[in-house]
């Protein structure tokens, strides 16, 4: 025996394997006397379930199974989960959402445009001859929802009415007031009312006739005096019956080898009148023929008289026409009833210059309508 320590100290690791075993041995009574009661339960559960009867037993077999039917439908939702179908060609984009309404069959969301269902194919009522519904206006912006849906915008979006799809400088909600396609350039509202006239020149024909000079047989020459714009130099011709009022000097910096100039005018014809003048040698009237030369305007075919040593009564205009909506320019250069503009698609004739309100009439070639272009607002 080993001298110094106590006897719990000596007979440490015998007390040990002794409480270890007295802990095994009362685990193993309580899971036998668990599993005995378990069982036990068990049979009072399966003996009592026995025990029991269904007073309806036709009645509970279709309660569970509808019961079980609504478990399977539950899960096989869980499993597939509806998906709204998709319109590939619909324009609305990932932040704007398309417009859906319920199907009146199976009361699910397709596109308010949908004639029908894609889901379960049943034919919508539609809203196209439902007269109660052609004025709808979702977004409040002025323009139906109908119409929106037909030219392809969104019909709950406020700011596509002040955009302009087709860049002719018409807004959607112009567009549609005058009934005109808003995805088509060449469609648009009226340019006639917004045209205005921007500037009025006027200036006389640039001829002056002077004198006849008689060649015999009946032929005469007649001389003019012209004054070249471009040159800014006052030229004398001699022109036969039936010539252009020509040849003129070449431009400055011309080739010696280009041909030359002609005016726009030729001499016509040559016409003699009785006049009555004072002689004041004789003291009486006389009667005396004086020469009329009849111009002809080459790119009009207007026909102008001239008396000698006195300017024509017809005068020429440059008449400036802008479009206000984008600040277009049309230019209407020659006399009244023959300078000739194209507007748009149309062509329009001078027929009326009044200087003094600024204010022109034209007429369109098409249908022979009149329209009046004010004074551009200063």
């Amino acid at each position: 025996m080993a001298k110094g320590k106590s006897s719990l100290a000596r007979n440490y690791d015998k007390i040990l394997a002794a409480l270890s075993i007295l802990l095994l041995a009362g685990a193993a009574f309580l899971w036998i006397s668990a599993k005995g009661a378990t069982a036990a339960g068990k049979r009072d559960c399966d003996a009592d379930l026995a025990a029991r009867h269904p007073a309806h037993p036709e009645l509970d077999r279709e309660g569970a199974s509808r019961r079980m039917g609504a478990y399977m439908a539950s899960m096989s939702k869980l499993a597939n989960p509806f998906k709204a179908a998709i319109d590939e060609n619909s324009r609305s984009g990932f932040f704007v959402p398309e417009v859906r309404v319920w199907c009146v069959k199976c009361r699910r969301p397709i596109p308010a445009e949908a004639e029908e269902c894609p889901l379960c194919g049943e034919k919508q009522p539609s809203k196209r001859t439902d007269v109660v519904d052609a004025g709808l206006d979702s977004d409040g912006d002025g323009l139906p929802d109908l119409w929106e849906r037909e030219h392809g915008f969104n019909p709950i979006d406020e700011n596509d009415a002040a955009l302009d799809f087709d860049g002719d400088t018409f807004s959607n909600l112009e567009e549609f007031h005058a009934k005109t396609d808003p995805r088509d350039k060449d469609s648009h509202p009226d340019l006639m009312g917004f045209l205005r006239v921007a500037s009025i020149e006027a200036a006389r024909l640039p001829l002056v006739f002077r004198a006849t000079q008689n060649m015999g047989g009946g032929n005469y020459k007649c001389q003019f005096n012209y004054f070249d714009k471009e040159l800014k130099a006052q030229k004398t011709l001699f022109v036969k019956v039936g010539d252009v009022i020509g040849p003129l000097d070449r431009l400055p910096g011309a080739k010696m080898t280009d041909p030359p100039r002609y005016s726009d005018f030729r001499l016509a014809a040559l016409d003699w009148r009785e006049e009555k003048v004072f002689n004041k040698i004789e003291n009486r009237e006389k009667t005396v023929n004086t020469p009329v030369a009849i111009v002809e305007r080459v790119s009009t075919g207007r026909k102008i008289e001239f008396l000698i040593d006195k300017e024509s009564t017809d005068a020429t205009y440059v008449v400036t026409i802008v479009q206000t909506r984008d600040g277009t320019e049309y230019v209407a250069d020659g006399s009244v009833d023959e300078a000739e503009v194209e507007i748009g698609k149309d062509k329009f004739v001078l027929s009326k210059v009044d200087r003094e309100s600024g204010s022109v009439k034209m007429v369109r070639q098409s249908d022979k309508k009149v329209f009046s272009f004010p004074r551009v607002a200063e």
